[in-house]
């Protein structure tokens, strides 16, 4: 009995050394923070919250993490027992106004951020926040006030140069946001978004090669970035490289094999280089995710008519017409094919209404089948 009471007394010192403070879990937390691993995090801030349940720094960070993995809500109920605790905290002012930002509480994120300049107006992230409110607005000399305001105090951070850029983008001044996200990629050129938005600006100012090189850049950073491959897609698909733009779909459906788009894309693309039958797969692709888009059943329509199955291509054009009727392409070929398909009545008849809506395809067809 002497010796077991002796193993207990020895052993229970030595197991007391490892139990861990507050601090330390919060520590740890922010230690999983820094490599993403938000899940793990969440259950150290929760320890840590347990030990202390005034601990405003540990519903700070597991409200930063909330926000990461976009539960708003929680994000929300986190700093704001944060602020309950601290309400001088002004980074939980800044970051629950995101929060309130991503759901629509336009109103509530802008008392955030000006709750949180009253406390610290040296803050470039909370005027830049606040601009980038205001842009949303349509506040545009508002937000770039709050844009300037950030650079004075800090004109290093690459965010207000790309924020100011998608503004001017937004007011169709191509150039003006080219010169801003030059400027950001300068101070920060490992960032994606800036790289992607950049290559936008210059597709609308026509500088194909200078998108698409800024999409690769942009793909290179971010291997798994959807919407850069899509787009890039697009580019190829205008400068006739059509077997560039599928192997681009071919990435983004990788990606997202539910994107309807990318599949109508591709198949638009197969359809260019006479791949009928490719190009009706992706389309029922696309119809079997979508039953309800329109250009998905005129696109199938339009593979399946020079592989001579007419009538098959009028029950697609027919469902096109059913779901918008307001599109003149999809009158325009379903009365060609009703022509060739000596439906000649039928056929004028939607020629002609092809081109009442404003098809100016439409004349020499009505000259060549319908006179």
């Amino acid at each position: 009995m002497k010796s077991f009471l002796f193993l207990i007394l020895a052993i229970t010192p030595i197991l007391s050394c490892h139990s861990q403070t507050s601090e330390e879990y919060f520590n740890r937390a922010k230690e999983k923070d820094s490599l993403h691993e938000y899940h793990q995090s969440i259950r150290l801030y929760d320890k840590a919250i347990a030990m202390n349940p005034k601990f405003d720094l540990a519903y700070l960070g597991r409200g930063n993490v909330k926000l990461a993995l976009q539960d708003y809500k929680g994000a929300i109920s986190d700093y704001s027992k944060a602020l309950e605790i601290n309400p001088n905290l002004d980074k939980a002012y800044d970051n629950r106004g995101m929060a309130k930002s991503n759901l629509k509480d336009i109103k509530g994120a802008m008392e955030d951020y000006n709750l949180g300049l009253s406390i610290n107006p040296m803050d470039p992230y909370l005027y830049l926040n606040r601009g980038n409110v205001k842009a949303d607005l349509n506040d545009y000399d508002g937000a770039n006030a709050d844009y300037d305001a950030a650079m004075r105090i800090n004109p290093n951070i690459s965010k207000i140069y790309l924020v100011k850029g998608f503004m001017k983008f937004k007011q169709n001044d191509y150039q003006g946001a080219l010169k801003e996200y030059n400027k950001s990629i300068e101070i920060n050129p490992h960032d994606s978004n800036a790289f992607y938005e950049r290559a936008r600006a210059k597709k609308h100012l026509q500088d194909y090669a200078g998108a698409i090189e800024d999409y690769s850049k942009a793909i290179g950073i971010n291997p798994n970035m959807e919407d850069a491959y899509v787009h890039r897609g697009e580019l190829k698909k205008i400068v006739k490289d059509y077997q560039g733009a599928i192997l681009d779909y071919n990435k983004a459906i990788e990606i997202n094999p539910k994107d309807t788009p990318v599949y109508i894309n591709r198949g638009t693309a197969k359809y260019v280089l006479q791949d009928y039958k490719g190009s009706i797969i992706d389309l029922d692709k696309a119809i079997e995710i979508n039953p309800n888009n329109a250009i998905a059943y005129y696109d199938r329509g339009l593979a399946k008519a020079p592989l001579g199955s007419y009538q098959n291509a009028l029950a697609d054009f027919d469902k096109a017409i059913g779901i918008d009727s307001t599109y003149p392409a999809f009158y325009y070929s379903r009365g060609l094919v009703k022509c060739l398909m000596g439906q000649k009545n039928g056929g004028c008849n939607d020629l002609n209404k092809s081109l009442r809506l404003g098809n100016n395809e439409a004349p020499d067809a009505i000259k060549k089948y319908c006179n």
